[in-house]
């Protein structure tokens, strides 16, 4: 209960951040009440391993880093609750289905938005992402949660990560040739065709179908923007194109539905959204990159949304600047938030 009031006493002063005084005296008081209370349940837990105990252990670590997310602190305040999150959900095998379930897909989630946006991300083995993505030949995918979004799409994003950091070193080394480096480039051109055969298998014309084509959208400008040279094209610019007009759709459908289906696919359109800003020369496009941002914001009012802005604005500079013959650093939005001191998640 501490944890939960913790978050929603958060969520109010995110949307009204002149309320009282008392509620961030109440939010304070629930934190470390939380805090205390999951640190006695994990101490219980070899003596009292029943699948209550463990839900609650767990619900209670996923709100507490929930908490951390939405207040959009930049120094990293979300990492020790995502680690611990990740850890419990790992060590307490005697979950229930629901909560194995909404931890399973909330650690999906967030794993994701880190690791496309930090230099370190918190969770992150060479396997770890793709792994979570199980596929089961007898059930239909999932339509409501992210791991029908994602569905065969975890694994090719996870390994761009792995040329990017490959691409990273040999820049970082003056060796500009980096695809001499066979290792590299096989896995980029393999990573090239799971995109391009992708499908999404959800029904058409709903949110999530939206949703899961900005992320393979999304996921072409991670690869191009890691291989390619800072430098506007036609195809880049038309993959943001398609991309930008698949987030307005899904943002169009949830609004048609008034709430009643789909309005959770609002707080997961964010990493696609931003990675499509990290592709946009055009000024059409920036401006349509903002007004999608605005967009999620009034949806969500979550705090994540202001800051990829400032990171996209500082991309573009950039960007701009590459263009113009000056050092291509602007495919590296990592190492732009680190020099702007910004550690946050972007979910």
């Amino acid at each position: 209960m501490h944890s939960l009031l913790c978050l929603s006493a958060s969520c109010l002063l995110i949307q009204q951040p002149a309320l009282a005084q008392e509620i961030v005296v109440r939010h304070s008081h629930h934190f470390d009440q939380a805090v205390v209370t999951l640190r006695k349940a994990v101490e219980a837990f070899s003596s009292d391993t029943s699948t209550q105990h463990a839900d609650c252990i767990v619900l209670q670590t996923t709100l507490l880093a929930q908490e951390a997310i939405v207040t959009g602190q930049v120094n990293g305040s979300y990492r020790c609750h995502l680690f611990a999150a990740r850890q419990l959900v790992d060590g307490c095998g005697n979950l229930s289905v629901d909560v194995q379930n909404f931890a399973r897909q909330f650690l999906l989630y967030h794993n994701l938005a880190n690791m496309i946006s930090c230099l370190d991300p918190v969770n992150q083995t060479p396997a770890s992402v793709q792994q979570t993505e199980t596929v089961d030949l007898l059930n239909p995918i999932p339509e409501g949660g992210v791991d029908g979004i994602l569905h065969g799409l975890l694994e090719p994003i996870a390994h761009i990560r792995q040329v990017r950091a490959g691409v990273r070193f040999h820049r970082q080394t003056e060796n500009s040739r980096w695809f001499k480096d066979e290792r590299l480039l096989s896995l980029a051109l393999g990573v090239e065709t799971q995109l391009r055969t992708w499908q999404s298998q959800l029904p058409p014309n709903t949110p999530q179908y939206w949703c899961s084509l900005a992320y393979r959208q999304g996921a072409y400008v991670y690869l191009y923007r890691t291989i390619r040279p800072s430098a506007p094209s036609q195809g880049l610019a038309q993959v943001v194109g398609e991309g930008l007009s698949y987030i307005s759709l899904a943002l169009r459908e949830v609004t048609k539905a008034n709430g009643e289906t789909g309005s959770w696919v609002c707080g997961v359109l964010l990493p696609p959204l931003f990675l499509l800003g990290c592709a946009a020369w055009d000024s059409m496009q920036r401006q349509a990159v903002v007004n999608n941002l605005e967009d999620l914001h009034a949806c969500r009012q979550g705090i994540g949304i202001v800051h990829a802005r400032a990171i996209l604005e500082e991309v573009w500079v950039r960007m701009d600047a590459a263009e113009q013959g000056a050092g291509d650093d602007a495919w590296d939005w990592e190492k732009t938030m680190k020099d702007m001191g910004m550690d946050v998640l972007l979910s």
